[in-house]
């Protein structure tokens, strides 16, 4: 007699699950039509920081150069200068160039000898150039710098100090700003804004594969609308792109650009950029 009843209770059974499995599916569907947006900070890019150690014994500076978020495969002079950031100050001393590899990376040391006296309290600090040469003024715009300050200044003992590499007072090198995506029903709507531009300056901007400190592979996603300058060194842009099937996480970024000249290392440098996360 259990089994009869169990065998009648079973078509309720299915019948129950069936109407429960019904009644979730149109909320999943919901759920994946539902509009995805993400904010995505854009901040100066390369940006990165250098380390100072001056040995008493041998008199020499050793010098180390990190960053991220410079153009592929590039190469940027870079100089401990007298002064500030904010100054023209002379070269003291050249360091090795800061070369990258596909990724937008790039880890140089320089060892300088006879440096007498040590690392300074202040009155240095670091230049890294847009390069790969210096031979004209486009080449040679300083695209990260800082300042060095040393609170070990005894001549008798090793000294050591870090430098915070970011964004420098040349054109375009100070640029910050943020960009939102909206994916809904398969179209992407991508709004980029841009502060700090020179005005009338025109901006390449792209949606890449990647990320801001590893540009691998670096391939151009979509293409964004231009930004251009108005007269306060502001710029929007606004681009709609179609068929559009997923936002992946943490995989794709976007990139301002220095100029149309993108054919050039000088041209493609990259002034800001954002990681795209959610």
């Amino acid at each position: 007699m259990s089994i009869i009843r169990r065998v009648s209770l079973l078509p309720g059974i299915l019948c129950m699950l069936l109407t429960l499995c019904l009644a979730s599916t149109p909320a999943a569907l919901a759920s994946n039509n539902a509009a995805l947006q993400v904010n995505v900070q854009l901040r100066h890019t390369p940006y990165g920081a250098a380390s100072l150690r001056w040995n008493p014994q041998t008199q020499s500076l050793h010098v180390t150069i990190k960053l991220v978020g410079l153009a592929p495969n590039s190469t940027h002079p870079a100089h401990i200068h007298l002064g500030d950031c904010n100054s023209n100050g002379k070269i003291l001393y050249t360091l090795n160039k800061v070369v990258t590899g596909a990724s937008g990376e790039a880890e140089v040391s320089t060892t300088i000898s006879h440096v007498k006296n040590g690392i300074p309290a202040n009155k240095w600090y670091i230049n890294v150039h847009n390069g790969p040469n210096l031979s004209t003024p486009e080449q040679a715009i300083p695209i990260a710098c800082g300042n060095v300050h040393n609170t070990r200044t005894s001549r008798h003992q090793e000294q050591d100090t870090t430098v915070i590499l970011d964004s420098t007072d040349a054109p375009n090198q100070a640029a910050f700003g943020h960009a939102q995506l909206k994916l809904e029903r398969h179209t992407l709507t991508v709004i980029v804004t841009v502060h700090g531009l020179v005005p009338g300056s025109t901006h390449p901007a792209h949606i890449h594969a990647g990320r801001c400190e590893n540009q691998v592979p670096g391939s151009i996603v979509y293409p964004l609308h231009a930004l251009t300058a108005n007269k306060n060194g502001d710029a929007t842009s606004t681009t709609t792109i179609r068929h559009v099937q997923k936002v992946p996480q943490n995989s794709w970024y976007v990139n301002v650009h220095r100029s149309p000249n993108l054919t050039t290392q000088t041209g493609f440098d990259p002034i800001v950029c954002g990681d795209i996360n959610h």
